[in-house]
């Protein structure tokens, strides 16, 4: 019964999941529109056709726009045609038409998003007005300009737009780069990024009447009303020039429904404000008090009496989107309001033959771990294959509902999840093979095996899904991104495997097509591993010193263009080049880091190329690329030295997030298992970690963005390696009474033995076909990730155990106080 459950489960999750997949790519938006009208359809298509005759004039930049434009041109109700949709409440024409047409622009798109390296996205510039920094030092300048990025980052995030670029260029600009975002479907994204939302709460002088001197101390600003026809009409209102209270004051902003079903956003004050505004509003009963933002007057209520619990609320006729937008320009509010410099599309940063090269090289890797698995563990290798592929559904699906951004890091980071999920059906077929090998038939056998792996399962996956929830709390731009995919990977594996994996397996035991041979690699393994261990920290002693050396000798070119900035030139031409030619043409010259990439500019037919490199290359470079494509005739057009686009703070909370998941870890080991099992675990991570980097770098290439990503990787597989290890270390230190503490330790490796070489298998052939037949980022992701298996592996057997068994002193005496906790749920028997 349980077992079709099981299936059933399984197969609705799946079915739900699949039917959140549509549509799977971008849908021609005059298209979709003229399959969505309802009525009157010959009308439509004149109008648009029109506005198609406008983009091609260069009347509007985009198809949503001249839409837009020819309705309120011509006083159309475009919700007349879409009778599907109810827009009745909204009374506003021009807002209803733009919600309208937003909605089907959405609908219109691919629930996929895809990153600046596979499909580009919109970039702009903005600047710092020259009065704000008129006068400033350097360092004040510097100041302000990494203020406003911070700003910046923390809107785009708020807005959930996944992997974005935000830089200085130059000494007052700002370059922005926002993946799959068009402007077509997000018309205000940049004046939403660029606002100051500058909040005062002013006092109404209601007794001058219209056309009166106003008062000095005061001035005239204007507030929006909708009349009942929904046009809006703009009233005079007069308010103190000097506010009562700011948006200092307040704590934190975000949007609410009124019970009139209108949009609004809740203002929460801190605690100084809470006191400020109860004052305020005791003082001036039955007074309106206006709130003002960027200089226009949102609502002015009366004060009806003391509000003491410091909340307010601003009201406009807010549509949800601009609410959303308002809350978070409130709650990130910039010190000066920047201008747009200019604003631009920017092409794939990977050309087509790269992205074809690293999606067949994933393919094949995935190909090369199935035909491993079926080859050791035959028909449930098989079943395993089926289980990975449900794994890699679950996985897209989970892209697809929470929004996430797709580059191909995160493409060929699934194909090296696809290595460690493996790991979860290896711990339990090693472990039915141990109970065939004692005499128990299939079908006990595979439940013993599933009960005794469970434990190791669920140990080794929640203390990786704990430094996954850590980066994604504490971490911010890709660390908080991987932080989602490492999440969604550890969820997936662990249903797919604890629920349809193990229903299928046990529907063949039942049915006798169960079968799998007693006998493993190393099954009959007797390694005296802590013989070598002084050898093994002599080892890990000289290769954390070549790493060493290799850092000191490169100095600060270690970081890449992303971390410490570089040299910007922009370029016009005649003729294409393929940018991963300009990128080889680099590399093969020594040029160090460069990056290329394509971007039109919007308003205008000039399209550039724009190329990155290290700082003081960008001339040298440039003309020994004029040299090498005579053809193209590329000219400079302007030079920039641009910052970093990881920023400091970014950096810092990298930083916070490792560290904060290395003491969570100790204290999870701790608690489930003993506090010396803890300090194996953190100080053989921290081995893996800063060999893995000090070896990259020894090999001669850069720490780039996305290494930070390939870095947590390995953190993740290393330590789900260690606990593996360590959770058969607890269960033969039980066992096992009459042994020593080195003996139970060499018992526990060698039983694993089997397990780690076939795990370690199928995440290095992945990593071993990206690096071998990808080149660029995919080549340096998979070598990171490459160095990891090898250093995570050797680590897990050989410094993690022996540390353990330092720390307690070779002895057993304090593990055997603590009994083993046993966990068994009535859904797993």
């Amino acid at each position: 019964m349980q077992t079709k459950w099981r299936l059933i489960i399984t197969a609705l999750a799946l079915a739900v999941g699949v039917s959140q997949l549509v549509p799977l790519n971008d849908r021609p938006f005059d298209s979709y529109l003229l399959q969505q009208v309802k009525a009157n359809k010959p009308a439509f298509q004149a109008l648009l056709e029109q506005a198609r005759e406008w983009v091609a004039q260069k009347k509007s930049p985009h198809l949503l726009s001249a839409l837009l434009a020819l309705a309120h041109e011509q006083s159309l109700d475009l919700s007349t045609f879409f009778t599907q949709f109810n827009t009745s409440d909204i009374k506003n024409t021009n807002k209803k038409n733009q919600i309208l047409l937003q909605h089907l622009l959405k609908k219109s798109q691919s629930v996929f998003k895809q990153g600046l390296d596979l499909k580009g996205g919109v970039a702009f510039s903005l600047e710092v007005n020259k009065q704000v920094l008129e006068g400033k030092a350097d360092w004040e300048r510097q100041q302000l300009m990494q203020k406003a990025i911070e700003v910046i980052m923390s809107r785009i995030d708020a807005l959930g737009v996944a992997e974005p670029i935000v830089r200085p260029r130059g000494n007052s600009n700002i370059e922005v780069q926002l993946p799959g975002i068009s402007l077509e479907s997000n018309p205000d994204i940049v004046h939403a990024l660029k606002k100051p939302a500058k909040l005062d709460f002013r006092l109404v002088n209601d007794n001058v009447k219209p056309g009166e001197r106003i008062p000095i101390g005061y001035e005239q600003l204007f507030i929006t009303h909708e009349n009942d026809q929904g046009e809006e009409v703009q009233y005079p209102i007069v308010v103190k020039r000097i506010p009562e209270m700011t948006g200092k004051s307040v704590k934190e902003a975000h949007p609410v429904v009124d019970p009139y079903g209108r949009y609004e956003i809740s203002l929460q004050m801190t605690s100084a404000g809470k006191e400020r505004f109860a004052t305020v509003t005791r003082q001036n009963l039955h007074k309106r008090l206006a709130i003002v933002l960027d200089g226009k007057v949102c609502s002015a209520p009366v004060i009806q009496s003391e509000i003491t619990q410091g909340q307010a609320s601003i009201s406009g006729n807010f549509t949800q989107r601009e609410a959303i937008e308002l809350s978070n320009v409130l709650n990130n509010p910039l010190e000066f309001e920047l201008d747009l410099a200019e604003i631009y599309e920017v092409g794939p940063s990977l050309a087509t033959g790269a992205k074809t090269v690293a999606i067949r090289a994933a393919l094949v890797s995935i190909a090369l771990v199935l035909v491993l698995m079926v080859f050791y563990y035959r028909l449930s290798g098989a079943v395993c294959g089926v289980t990975l592929f449900l794994n890699f559904i679950f996985i897209i699906i989970s892209w697809a509902v929470l929004g996430a951004t797709i580059t191909l890091p995160s493409i060929t980071a699934l194909a090296l999840t696809f290595g460690m999920a493996v790991d979860a059906n290896v711990l339990i077929f090693e472990r039915v093979r141990e109970e065939i090998r004692n005499g128990h038939d299939s079908v006990v056998a595979l439940e013993l095996g599933h009960k005794k792996a469970f434990i190791t399962i669920l140990d080794s996956n929640l203390t990786t899904l704990l430094t996954a929830c850590l980066l994604i709390w504490l971490g911010t731009g890709p660390v908080k991104g991987f932080g989602i995919t490492l999440a969604i990977g550890i969820l997936t594996t662990l249903f797919t495997v604890l629920c349809f994996n193990r229903a299928v397996l046990e529907l063949f035991a039942r049915k006798n097509l169960f079968f799998m041979r007693s006998k493993a690699w190393l099954s009959h393994a007797k390694y005296n591993f802590m013989r070598c261990k002084k050898f093994a920290f002599a080892i890990s002693g000289l290769l954390l010193i070549i790493g060493l050396v290799g850092v000191a000798q490169r100095g600060k070119s270690v970081l890449g263009i992303d971390f410490v900035g570089g040299d910007e030139i922009l370029l016009k031409y005649e003729h294409e080049i393929d940018c991963q030619e300009v990128r080889k043409f680099a590399k093969d010259q020594s040029f160090g880091e460069v990056n290329a990439v394509y971007q039109k500019y919007l308003g205008s037919q000039m399209n550039l190329l724009k190329v990155q490199t290290e700082r003081d290359k960008g001339i040298t470079f440039m003309k020994a690329l004029q040299k090498q494509y005579p053809e193209a005739q590329l000219q400079s057009v302007a030079h920039n030295q641009m910052g970093a686009s990881v920023s400091s703070e970014v950096q810092k909370n990298a930083i916070i997030s490792v560290l904060m998941a290395l003491l969570c870890i100790l204290i999870y080991v701790a608690m489930r298992f003993e506090f010396s099992y803890g300090v194996g675990a953190v100080l053989a991570l921290l081995h893996d970690t800063l060999i893995t980097i000090g070896l990259y770098i020894a090999l001669g290439h850069q720490f780039s963005a996305p290494m930070v990503a390939a870095v947590l990787m390995v953190i993740g597989y290393s330590i789900n390696d260690t606990i593996i290890i360590f959770d058969r270390i607890r269960e033969e230190v039980k066992a096992n009474l009459s042994l020593t503490l080195a003996q139970v330790i060499n018992l526990a490796i060698n039983r694993t033995l089997s397990r780690t070489l076939v795990t370690s298998l199928t995440t290095f052939i992945p990593a071993c076909t990206l690096y071998v037949f990808c080149s660029g980022i995919v080549s340096d992701y998979a070598l990171v990730f490459l160095l990891g298996i090898l250093i995570g592996t050797y680590s897990s057997v050989f410094i993690a155990s022996p540390i353990f068994y330092l720390w307690n002193r070779g002895e057993r005496k304090h593990l055997d106080k603590k009994p083993v906790e046993t966990i068994t749920y009535e859904w797993m028997k």
